[in-house]
């Protein structure tokens, strides 16, 4: 490792270039003129970003005459934008932020198909930055997500969980990791938990149907995830870092470490981390085989080849073992399942270039490599274990160019390509038979994307009316080998080749689907603070490998696949009306969604054997409404509530994994500028309307309260402390998309927890 870090610092000796000029500039506190360190300062249009030391201070040099915008932001104030032009002498600033406890200002989208700010978007889409990571002690992403509103979590365990948006989830839902897909069997929740939550910076989840940039699956939505960027500063710094959580009500004890250096051509990071959790406890007792341990290594490696062309490597490797699975629809309710082992591992590399040539304005090349490796052991009764391995492999790459066809009017074009390989056996062991049973429950197979998308947005009358127009064409290859099941048996030390099971054995196939998709939106300002947006799309999903060819027999249940399914074809509509001012923002909103073709498991053999089949048609609808408002310049209020039904038009049921009513209410105070109360409150209606293979839930509320300090130090870059109390009054209820094998197992109790963050 020495060796890695003295080539790192020979690197770093910059280069001198004449004619050249300098900004050396201050950051503060407009209120208490108390320095802000570790704000970000970013030059529009450039690759050029930098950050201000411990002590507020920051220097771009090497700028030549010109004009230059540049934006700064902190967590915790408002992003300051700011233009001014060098002539011929350098420049020398200090800039004042002000404090918000409200994020009212535009925030930049980070996924690079959108690359744009939050309020240039027609469809709803979620923000949740990173501060959400740094002050929360939670296990995975959608325990902190599912504060907004239209979004719930659905848990197979503490550890594994998936995002419900508007009432669709799993195989709904494109989740991507910096433009990585992430593909993975949907019948147990996990893809999510797979992540140091300490690496991200920003989520982004866009709500509704969206194939026409992203392709199939986005009937629901899309969850992308953005880990920390790089950063570039005119002189060498090094930053070593990290935090440490406790968390009372499953004995979890988390850390974090990171190192990081840049320069003006180069960054390096190197971050790891640790967790162990027993068993958690719930107000009723201890929720058995709950516990998990994991840990991660990641690292991203930058170069500023030139000023406007960048060049990254990232790696991430996450391993999680003896993973408690209480949960999982695919169990029988006297299971007992583990992951004796769950890694994602991701390797990519990618080429932003700003401002190429002609008019485009941005080019991205990315190509990636994703491993998901899955080894489960079920325990269906004391006589047999099951033991299912997977591992699931993407492959991608995208190309993306960006065009400015005027001052304000652009086009976002590219290419995507990625193919899902999956190979996995079972093995199935029946102790008091001395046999030994090896099928596979899926075949062998491959599932590849080919997509072309172009992407326009418009303004007219003043840039009063955005207009977004988005198409896509994707043609999808699906092919598996010959699969005999079982594969073989092993009797005694003796191996039997079977005859194969029909109705558990494909033959080899080759399938090819093709679709267009697209959508349309438009935003109109009726003035500076009231807005309305409107978004029409037409979204697919192709059926995953798993509902095509799946056998799955984890103990009694029985879940197959159907190789002639059909895709899904999702219809959207979203209407809403906002109003935005330095102190407010609301907006309510109603929202539809109808779907063709849904994939469901048909009971084909009363509570045993299941099968995929396509049903009719259904539609989900329903109403957000979100509103903030900054009382004080120290204290504010954010509330959000969601209404959700959904209806299956043939046979006229209800939709299974339909939330019920909720609202969610938060109030901040600030104190001294540096003490921060906050405290979030969750309420519930009953859900007396489930699907007929769902029982109802009691309506329930939930209230946390946290503390942050962030004392000033001078020889830290950071220093934050948390101390807070998950459910205070260790309340007793069940959330209703929480996959408990149909038992009414609750959710964990009182949780007292402290958090350490710091950076030197």
């Amino acid at each position: 490792m020495k060796y890695v870090f003295f080539l790192f610092l020979i690197l770093n000796i910059s280069s001198i270039e004449a004619q050249s000029y300098q900004v050396t500039a201050k950051i503060i506190n407009k209120s208490t003129q108390q320095t802000i360190s570790s704000s970000t300062i970013k030059i529009t249009n450039s690759n050029r970003i930098f950050s201000a030391d411990k002590n507020g201070y920051f220097v771009i040099e090497n700028l030549k005459k010109g004009i230059y915008n540049i934006e700064i932001t902190s967590i915790g104030f408002k992003k300051l934008i700011y233009n001014f032009e060098i002539i011929d002498k350098d420049l020398q600033k200090t800039f004042e932020l002000e404090e918000s406890i409200i994020e009212l200002l535009p925030i930049t989208i980070v996924d690079l198909r959108v690359n744009k700010s939050a309020d240039g978007f027609t469809i709803p889409i979620e923000i949740i930055q990173k501060k959400e990571f740094e002050n929360s002690t939670r296990i995975n992403i959608s325990e902190i997500v599912e504060k907004n509103p239209g979004i719930s979590i659905a848990k197979d365990s503490p550890w594994g969980s998936a995002i419900n948006i508007r009432g669709l989830g799993n195989s709904n839902v494109v989740y991507l990791v910096d433009g990585s897909r992430i593909e993975t069997s949907t019948n147990i929740a996990g893809g999510l938990s797979m992540f140091n939550l300490d690496e991200i910076e920003q989520i982004e989840i866009v709500k509704g149907g969206l194939s026409s940039i992203y392709g199939t699956g986005a009937t629901g939505g899309v969850v992308s995830i953005n880990t920390n960027r790089e950063r570039f500063t005119e002189k060498l710094i090094l930053n070593f870092g990290g935090n440490y959580s406790y968390n009372s009500v499953n004995q979890g004890n988390f850390s974090n470490l990171l190192i990081e250096s840049m320069n003006n051509f180069m960054y390096l990071k190197l971050n790891s981390s640790f967790r162990k959790a027993d068993d958690s406890k719930t107000p009723n007792g201890t929720l058995t085989n709950s516990q998990f341990e994991d840990k991660s290594y990641n690292g991203l490696l930058s170069f500023l080849l030139i000023e406007n062309l960048k060049l990254n490597f990232e790696y991430q490797k996450y391993s999680a073992t003896n993973v408690g699975i209480p949960g999982g629809s695919a169990f029988t309710a006297t299971s007992t399942a583990t992951y004796k082992k769950a890694e994602r591992e991701l390797i990519s590399t990618s080429l932003n270039w700003i401002n190429p040539f002609l008019s485009f304005t941005e080019l991205n090349l990315k190509f990636y490599k994703q491993v998901i490796f899955r080894d489960t052991e079920v325990i269906p009764n004391a006589n047999v274990i099951v033991n299912p391995v997977a591992t699931h492999t993407t492959l991608g790459s995208l190309l993306q160019g960006k065009m400015m066809l005027n001052s304000t009017d652009f086009m976002i074009m590219g290419i995507e390509a990625w193919q899902r390989e999956y190979d996995g056996i079972r093995s199935t062991f029946n102790i008091s038979a001395n046999e030994e049973v090896f099928d596979k429950p899926v075949p062998n197979s491959t599932y590849a994307d080919l997509g072309m998308f172009v992407g326009m947005g418009k303004y007219l009358f003043a840039q009063k009316l955005m207009l977004d127009l988005g198409i896509r064409y994707d043609l999808l290859f699906i092919e598996n080998e010959q699969t005999n099941n079982p594969q073989m048996i092993i009797q005694n030390g003796s191996i039997v080749i079977p005859p194969a099971n029909n109705n558990t054995s494909y033959s080899a196939n080759f399938v090819r689907n093709n679709s267009f998709a697209g959508n349309f939106g438009m935003k109109y300002h009726f003035s500076d603070e009231l807005f309305s947006n409107f978004n029409i799309a037409y979204a697919f999903r192709s059926p995953s490998l798993e509902e095509r060819y799946q056998y799955i027999n984890l103990g009694g249940l029985i879940y197959l696949g159907n190789p002639e399914l059909k895709p899904e074809i999702s219809n959207s509509y979203d209407i809403s009306i906002g109003y935005k001012s330095t102190e407010n923002y609301a907006k309510i909103g109603c929202f539809l969604n109808n779907l063709t073709n849904l994939v469901i498991d048909e009971e084909i053999v009363n509570d045993s054997l299941y099968q995929k089949q396509n049903v009719g048609e259904a539609i989900i609808y329903g109403i957000e409404m979100t509103y903030s408002h900054e009382i004080l310049s120290n204290l504010s209020v954010e509330t959000n509530g969601t209404w959700l039904v959904g209806i299956n038009q043939i046979t006229n049921e209800n939709l299974p994994q339909i939330p019920p009513i909720n609202a969610k209410i938060g109030v901040n105070y600030n104190l001294y500028n540096n003490l921060e109360f906050n405290i979030f409150a969750s309420f519930y209606v009953n859900q007396e309307n489930p699907s007929p293979t769902e029982s109802e839930t009691s309506g329930y509320s939930v209230y946390d309260f946290k503390i942050i300090y962030k004392p000033n130090l001078s020889f830290l870059n950071k220093l934050s402390l948390i101390f807070g109390v998950d459910n205070i009054f260790d309340r007793e209820y069940r959330n209703h998309l929480s996959t408990y094998r149909g038992i009414s197992l609750i959710e964990p109790g009182r949780n007292v927890f402290l958090k350490i963050n710091f950076m030197y």
